[in-house]
């Protein structure tokens, strides 16, 4: 087998968790790991293989994978058998899920299984197949050629998992925030709606304010409950209820923002995301405006008469191809989401000129990450958004 180029893989290709999340709803994967059943499986090691677990007849190896890396170890496998196995002229790679059809998270047992076969004239073909066990987080090699994997395969797709984990998960320029804002009900807000709650997805991750003083994020209002640093006085929450009410939830990415929104327990009526900034960088437009479609379905689904907001990217200035690549996808976004129901779309372009950047809003060190002015236009954005949806006259500045 030739040697496999990890670089070649990482830089050549989509490391964003986009199409596993596609393939693979977060409402069929497991929020924890089940212990396995069997005596072998619960002995197996963590992203670390003992060769002596299994007795040599066997042809068999195991490991266990973390639950937080379950979709970076999914889109590994892809990259590496796909990516590579696949579109050598050697081997023949074959992929399925046992069962065919998933629906829920707790619908049995699950698993993932590739088959890499040798496409030499041999009588026995298959080389190694490898069963990923979604329940469990363990994963079972067998076949032949099971050393193949050991000492071959396996460095290469820890390599994978650790940098796409890295990528996907603790890169703080990447972090979206999660608020969950709840009013009283006592008066309707409008002759049109009832508002019992408003969910904000804010993508803080180009606000130089918050990003450098975690310790601030996080506020008591009088009642005792979290609130955000877009305050209330910046979003004007004087046109809701006297007890209006924030909670923050974080996560990161478009994918674990897809995670969160299936995990909220309180149906909101409107439900704004601020998302789109950070695919910018990381995925083709054209992914991220699928998987955004994916989102905003399943939110759909999921709260049936929500009112979903969509925040579009903000103007960056540190470098231009990333700033035309954001205007770009403004305009996929608006085009492909226009005659959707209950989908509102507004842009940022107040924070720039003919498609420039300010720079008033903007932190002269990156050129990137918002300063509090632009935090403050953003929530003010969100605001104008929310008055227009619930009737209300536009707040002057």
């Amino acid at each position: 087998m030739a040697d496999i180029d990890v670089e070649h893989l990482i830089s050549n290709n989509d490391i964003t968790l986009t199409s596993v999340y596609c393939d693979y709803p977060v409402t069929c994967l497991p929020t924890k790991f089940n212990v396995p059943s069997g005596p072998k499986g619960k002995r197996a090691l963590t992203e670390e293989i003992d060769t002596h677990l299994y007795d040599e007849a066997a042809h068999m190896i195991a490991f266990r994978i973390p639950r937080p890396k379950l979709a970076p170890w999914i889109k590994s496998l892809s990259l590496l058998y796909y990516e590579h196995y696949g579109k050598s002229p050697e081997y023949e790679v074959s992929w399925f899920d046992d069962p065919e059809n998933w629906s829920t998270k707790n619908s049995g047992n699950k698993s993932i299984c590739v088959e890499i076969s040798t496409k030499a004239d041999v009588v026995n073909s298959l080389l190694y197949k490898i069963t990923l066990f979604i329940n469990t987080g363990l994963v079972q090699i067998q076949g032949n050629h099971k050393d193949t994997f050991v000492d071959k395969d396996f460095p290469v797709l820890v390599k994978l998992v650790n940098v796409i984990y890295m990528a996907t998960n603790t890169d703080k320029s990447g972090s979206c925030k999660i608020n969950t804002s709840q009013c009283g009900s006592e008066t309707d807000l409008s002759d049109q709606t009832n508002i019992k709650q408003i969910s904000t997805l804010i993508d803080t991750n180009n606000n130089k304010d918050l990003a450098s003083h975690n310790d601030s994020i996080v506020t008591k209002d009088k009642f005792g409950h979290e609130t955000n640093n877009i305050s209330q006085s910046d979003m004007n929450v004087a046109h809701f209820q006297p007890d209006q009410i924030f909670k923050k939830h974080e996560a990161f990415t478009l994918e674990q923002t897809d995670h969160v929104i299936q995990e909220l327990e309180v149906t909101p009526d409107i439900l704004v995301l601020h998302s789109l900034s950070n695919a910018v960088r990381t995925a083709p437009n054209e992914n991220s405006i699928e998987y955004l479609g994916s989102i905003i379905d399943r939110a759909r689904e999921k709260f049936e008469d929500a009112k979903i907001v969509i925040s579009l990217p903000t103007p960056r200035a540190d470098e231009e191809s990333l700033n035309n690549k954001a205007q770009i996808l403004s305009l996929m976004a608006k085009e492909e989401f226009k005659n959707k129901s209950n989908v509102e779309l507004f842009d940022n372009s107040n924070m720039a000129f003919k498609g420039s950047a300010l720079q008033k809003y903007l932190d002269s060190n990156d050129n990137y990450h918002r300063l509090y002015i632009g935090t403050k236009m953003l929530a003010s954005n969100i605001r104008d958004t929310i008055d227009r949806i619930l009737g209300l006259p536009r707040e002057l500045p």
